[in-house]
């Protein structure tokens, strides 16, 4: 037990020190947001803002949805300096951190952003963090075909005996029942969800 709690320890030390390291620049006031888009009013208030931009910590083994959420305030962020190409944003996780560029065309990306939420609000949306996001970066970046692709993103959906298929979730269960929607519009919502936010992003070693 003391021996497992050391090694806790030590890790939680490290993640804490690749933090500092992080932010050394001056940590600046929350943004209050408040944008018109896409017939939407965005309120919210943004914290861990510093001059270089965004950084988010997150104790834990990244997953997808921890990159969208840090992807979606990232855009903000460059929404409201957008005349400021130097902005960049963190995504701190134990096993890994990411590293997003300045997105000269944040407004529009979040505008098509929210009209997939209407849709998705109206209709199940095709869209599945994890299968999604493995079906477009075996298709980025290793560059397969799209065969190959969706095989790996049907790995993630289905499962294993060693790991939890996204297809199991209560949620995409009761929307899809037994039908797979690892279909033509998956492809396609997944690639314009995911690309743009790849296309800005890469991983950096601390």
């Amino acid at each position: 037990g003391e021996y497992i709690y050391n090694e806790m320890s030590l890790d939680a030390e490290d993640f804490v020190r690749k933090i500092n390291d992080q932010t050394k620049g001056h940590h600046l006031e929350d943004l209050d947001v408040e944008l018109d888009i896409a017939g939407f009013r965005i309120c919210d208030r943004v914290t861990d803002v510093y001059e270089n931009g965004l950084i988010k910590n997150i104790y834990a083994n990244t997953k997808p949805k921890y990159l969208i959420n840090t992807w979606i305030y990232h855009l903000i962020v460059c929404t409201l300096i957008e005349d400021n190409s130097s902005v960049q944003s963190f995504l701190l996780c134990k096993d890994v951190a990411y590293e997003f560029t300045h997105v000269s065309n944040a407004f529009d990306i979040l505008n098509y952003l929210l009209n997939f939420y209407w849709k998705g609000m109206s209709e199940p949306l095709h869209f599945f963090p994890v299968s999604s996001f493995e079906y477009v970066c075996t298709k980025l970046l290793e560059n397969r075909e799209q065969p190959t692709a969706l095989t790996a993103a049907q790995r993630k959906w289905i499962g294993s005996d060693f790991s939890h298929g996204e297809s199991k979730d209560p949620y995409f269960e009761r929307c899809f029942g037994k039908y797979d929607p690892l279909d033509k519009d998956f492809e396609e919502i997944s690639m314009k969800i995911f690309s743009p936010l790849l296309n800005h992003c890469r991983e950096i070693i601390l």
